[in-house]
């Protein structure tokens, strides 16, 4: 814990908005209560990404109550099955619980899913459960690390595309129906041209709005997917230090990218292009009045003790 009190120290020094817990799987951390109560003390929201397998009402109320302002739960199916672990919302008591603490609005809730060629109909099915309970969702192809990996039983490859229309199809069929699904059509739609090997977007990690991430240890990683690590520890970042390290991770993103077709990534690309579109995408969680997200986004920092989040 006191390695996570400096890098908090450090990350204030810079100007930090927000702090996102990530995997592994951070709620087996002993600490994670303890540190997103010491960022919530300090003005800093905070962001948590589980993959539900520690989730209870229970456990809810208690991130809840550290002041945890936003939770995204990794699920793939509504159900366990033999090639989806992922189904923390079938756990007895959870949606309901996800539903009075969304009403609430001091934690807001979502949901990320993965979809390849194996779990389309899960995915279908997740999307309806999202609409009916008000849970926004977002939903990432799966995509191999290279195109060395490529495995045709899981992803979808440059011949599947009836499935992707498919898909797409049911997408739009859910988000008409209400789903809020915070992915851009922009990104379903590009999967194709992502295939052919088209080079149409430009993961945006490099840049001032991009991610600093540190791993366990208190080391910089180059991204949350490679999750390379840098020889540089973050207590020893400073403000005349970021504009190398981000020119580090650009030569990285240059060699990634074309094998890259990450939702989170793309997403982050493309709403800081088109703020607009932002507004409505079920990403930002505003409890207060105050500056509008583009600015407090702009800012990149809370004042005066108000808590947001942005992407």
């Amino acid at each position: 814990m006191g390695d996570f009190a400096a890098c908090l120290e450090t990350a204030l020094s810079l100007d930090v908005g927000l702090v996102s817990f990530l995997g592994g799987e951070p709620t087996i951390w002993p600490h994670l209560d303890e540190a997103v109560e010491l960022c919530t003390s300090r003005g800093v929201a905070t962001d948590l990404t589980t993959n539900g397998s520690t989730l209870s009402p229970r456990r809810l109320q208690r991130l809840r109550d550290a002041g945890l302002d936003m939770l995204n739960i990794s699920v793939d199916g509504p159900r366990s099955n033999a090639r989806n672990r992922k189904a923390a919302l079938g756990k007895p008591g959870l949606i309901a619980a996800i539903q009075a603490l969304n009403r609430e609005g001091r934690l807001r809730i979502r949901c990320n899913a993965v979809v390849s060629r194996y779990n389309v109909e899960d995915v279908t099915a997740l999307m309806s459960i999202a609409g009916a309970i008000g849970l926004p969702m977002s939903i990432g192809y799966a995509v191999p690390r290279s195109r060395r990996e490529f495995d045709p039983d899981i992803h979808f490859s440059e011949d599947a595309g009836a499935e992707l229309d498919a898909f797409c199809a049911q997408v739009e069929a859910a988000r008409s129906a209400g789903t809020q699904i915070i992915d851009p059509v922009a990104y379903f739609q590009g999967y194709r041209r992502f295939l052919a090997g088209e080079r149409f977007w430009t993961c945006n990690y490099a840049t001032n709005r991009g991610w600093i991430n540190v791993d366990p240890y208190g080391y910089l990683r180059d991204c949350t997917k490679k999750m390379n690590r840098i020889e540089m520890r973050f207590v020893e970042l400073t403000r005349a230090g970021i504009a190398s390290l981000r020119a580090r991770i650009a030569r990285g993103v240059e060699e990634c990218n074309p094998d890259c077709y990450s939702n989170c990534a793309f997403d982050g690309a493309y709403f800081s292009r088109h703020k607009m579109r932002l507004l409505s995408s079920g990403l930002l969680h505003l409890p207060w009045r105050g500056p509008s997200a583009i600015e407090m986004r702009e800012m990149g920092t809370a004042r005066n003790g108000d808590r947001f989040i942005f992407p």
